[in-house]
């Protein structure tokens, strides 16, 4: 996964990912451990899908990540079609490895059925005709109800009218101000329901005497550029406008509020209540994940940044990370049945890991119980460290999960392409250090996204 995105993407989150390991199985084809998992009952055949029944199907699944435990999720499915045989290839975290013999076996006619989307080019996948749209899927499951999902998160990966991505789970920015700095802040931050990164740079700019504050915590113009790129790209038409005045002055102003680069990152010293103090003394706002639920309860330890919201696109719309998320082969014999288990994938059966909270699933009774358990654990893990909430916890609780879940409802984009992120990190990367103008790296994203998108 490229580095920036990564720490763009949250650290709670993508270092979760960075840490995930496993070992690599002996029996190596082509850069994948294949795993095949003995779970078939019964040799009757049958050509029906129903749980119970004795017909025998079968089902492959690449997973790049081990920290999916999709095997756990592969046993509990066959508890409800026991007759079901599924082969997991799992790929030892390799991210660039996985990517490469995915896209090779698509072009070859022999991938799984249903594939891990991380990293995967899915846009130019589904131009090539290798992937299998969700909507018809959606349309033919009788059993399938989008009032029971957030189906603005399937949404958010619109292309071409179609979906060709399942969003397991997801997460979002939330950014919360600085209330040590004055009410007036507060007051004009609070009458957003959501924030650009333009609305928070006109904040900087607006706000006096702020000599030695920066915008905010784990920032640069990388993140600038990224979450407002669709207001840049065309993707369907395949057209880039990054060459304007516009453009120029985001990035610029985003410079100005950045802190260097050589000044360490605040947020890994210390205490939690020691690195808030910190920042209320260096930043206008703060970013965590939308789990980062100690700034949602009422903990006076956590009261230097207040009324959290979530970061949003010019067109208001939420900019989430699909965390978990699958594609389905276009070569799948039996798409019905792959559907089938990415919806399973959603339930709160596949769901018992406790690590399962730290994200939102996109069926929304499974976020409901999820998160609350989630945010029971989380009080709890505070508790050891000496902060304390005061008043009925589960009053707490159903209050922010509440809170959360009309951001869920809010429409939703997710991130381009990535090869388009690292060439966004290329560049900026020579910005921050002060090699390349503002105009440079305009002229510089015009010619190098074009030609992507022409390719």
């Amino acid at each position: 996964m490229n580095k920036k995105l990564i720490c763009m993407s949250i650290p709670f989150i993508f270092l979760f990912f960075l840490s995930a390991c496993g070992e690599k199985d002996s029996q190596d084809n082509e850069g994948l451990s294949g795993i095949g998992l003995n779970l078939v009952q019964s040799e009757q055949q049958d050509d029906t899908l129903s749980s119970g029944e004795t017909s025998k199907k079968t089902l492959s699944i690449s997973v790049c990540w081990d920290h999916y435990d999709i095997e756990e999720a592969v046993k509990s499915f066959n508890q409800l079609y026991p007759d079901i045989e599924i082969t997991v290839n799992k790929y030892a975290n390799d991210e660039e490895k996985y990517k490469v013999q995915i896209v090779t076996n698509l072009m070859a006619g022999t991938s799984d059925d249903i594939l891990d989307g991380t990293g995967l080019p899915y846009v130019r996948l589904a131009d090539s005709k290798l992937l299998t749209g969700l909507y018809p899927l959606m349309e033919n499951d009788t059993g399938f109800s989008k009032d029971d999902y957030y189906m603005n998160a399937f949404e958010s990966l619109n292309y071409m009218n179609e979906v060709y991505v399942f969003p397991v789970n997801f997460a979002y920015n939330m950014i919360g101000v600085n209330n040590t700095l004055g009410s007036e802040l507060v007051s004009k931050f609070s009458r957003h329901d959501t924030i650009t990164y333009r609305n928070m740079l006109n904040l900087y700019v607006e706000t006096p005497n702020i000599s030695g504050f920066y915008l905010q915590n784990n920032f640069s113009t990388y993140y600038v550029i990224a979450a407002n790129i669709d207001q840049f790209i065309d993707y369907e038409n395949k057209t880039c406008d990054f060459d304007n005045e516009e453009f120029i002055s985001l990035i610029t102003d985003a410079k100005n509020a950045t802190e260097s680069v050589d000044a360490g990152n605040s947020s890994t010293y210390g205490t939690a209540r020691a690195r808030d103090e910190l920042s209320a003394k260096k930043y206008l706002f703060k970013n965590v994940t939308s789990t980062g639920y100690q700034y949602f309860l009422p903990y006076k330890e956590f009261s230097d940044f207040v009324n959290f919201i979530p970061v949003a696109n010019p067109k208001g719309q939420i900019y989430i990370y699909p965390v978990m998320r699958f594609c389905i082969s276009e070569q799948a014999e039996n798409k019905e049945l792959a559907w089938e288990f990415l919806k399973f994938l959603t339930t709160p059966e596949a769901n018992e890991n406790p690590a399962s909270g730290d994200f939102f699933s996109v069926s929304k009774g499974t976020f409901m119980k999820n998160t609350a358990l989630s945010m029971d654990r989380w009080i709890s893990a505070l508790e050891s460290q000496g902060y304390y909430l005061n008043g009925d916890k589960q009053k707490h609780i159903e209050n922010v999960t509440t809170y959360l879940d009309q951001y869920n409802q809010l429409p939703m984009c997710s991130p381009p392409l990535e090869e388009y992120l690292e060439i966004v990190g290329e560049v900026t990367e020579l910005f921050d250090k002060g090699v390349m103008t503002a105009e440079q790296v305009a002229s510089d994203l015009q010619n190098k996204i074009s030609l992507s998108l022409m390719e």
